[in-house]
C-alpha cells in the first residue's frame, strides 16, 4: 500500500492505533502478521467471494445435529489454512523460529445457527494432515465483559486458561477475519503478558472496503504487485 507520495505504508490506521493505546506497550503486541486472502466489501455494500465464505462458513448444515457436515465454504477455508500452514509456515520459521504452540482467537458468537469451534476445528483438521507442525491447543477463553462486537484494545477479552502452555513459546495465533485487528491484537497482549516469548498472527482474511484508499488500491493492482520488500516481510 502506497500513500500519494508513492511510499510505503508501514501501518495502516487501526494498526497505529494499537502502538498507542494507553496501558499496551508497544513490544506487547503481534510480532508478526499475515494474511492469506483480501475480503472485499463493495461500495453498494455487497461482498465478494472471498467475504461471503468468512461470514458464512461457521454456519451449521441441517444435519449437523446427527452427523457433521462442512458446508463448501468451511471446505474452502479449511484448504486455505492447509496449503498455507504446509507451504508457508516454513518460511516463516526461517527467520522467526521454529513455531511451538498453534491457537486461535475464540469465537465470541453467540447465534445459534453458527458454530463456535468452526475455526478451530479447521486448525485441528490441517495439523492432523501435516505431521510435524507444532501442535494446536485452545489456551485462550472469553473474558466475561466482552460483548463480541468491541472494536477497542483490550487484553481482558482474551484470558490464557493455561498461561504454562504458552511460556517462554512462539505461538502462532490464528484469526478468521481481520477488520480493525482488535480481536487479535488482544489476544496477543494477553498471550505476551502470559509469558509467551513470540506470538505470529495468521488472519484468513483480510476485511477491505472499497472505498478504503487503501483497498481500492490493493484491488484494482493486484496484477501490477511486486514482490514484497525484504522490510515488509510477509508469509
Amino acid at each position: 500500500m502506497k500513500d500519494d507520495a508513492g511510499e510505503h505504508w508501514p501501518t495502516c490506521l487501526p494498526c497505529r492505533q494499537h502502538r498507542y493505546t494507553l496501558g499496551i506497550d508497544y513490544g506487547e503486541l503481534a510480532d508478526s502478521t499475515g494474511f492469506i486472502i483480501y475480503a472485499l466489501k463493495y461500495a453498494d455494500g455487497s461482498r465478494d467471494q472471498s467475504l461471503r465464505d468468512m461470514h458464512q462458513y461457521k454456519i451449521l448444515s441441517p444435519s449437523w445435529g446427527s452427523r457433521p457436515a462442512i458446508s463448501e465454504e468451511g471446505q474452502r477455508i479449511r484448504t486455505l489454512l492447509y496449503v498455507t500452514l504446509r507451504d508457508h509456515l516454513p518460511r516463516l520459521e526461517e527467520s522467526a523460529g521454529p513455531v511451538d504452540l498453534i491457537t486461535q482467537v475464540p469465537s465470541t458468537s453467540t447465534d445459534p445457527g453458527r458454530d463456535p469451534q468452526a475455526l478451530a476445528a479447521a486448525i485441528e483438521s490441517a495439523v492432523k494432515k501435516l505431521p510435524g507442525l507444532a501442535p494446536y491447543q485452545g489456551v485462550l477463553g472469553v473474558g466475561q465483559s466482552d460483548s463480541g462486537t468491541s472494536r477497542s484494545l483490550d487484553p481482558g477479552r482474551f484470558p490464557v486458561t493455561d498461561p504454562d502452555s504458552v511460556a517462554g513459546r512462539h505461538v502462532l495465533l490464528v484469526e478468521d477475519t481481520w477488520v480493525t485487528g482488535a480481536s487479535v491484537q488482544s489476544a496477543a497482549v494477553s498471550l505476551r503478558r502470559a509469558g509467551a516469548a513470540r506470538v505470529t498472527v495468521l488472519c484468513v482474511a483480510r476485511m477491505l472496503r472499497e472505498e478504503w484508499k487503501a483497498g481500492n488500491y490493493l484491488t484494482s493492482r493486484y496484477a501490477e504487485f511486486p514482490p514484497p520488500a525484504p522490510h515488509f516481510p510477509v508469509f
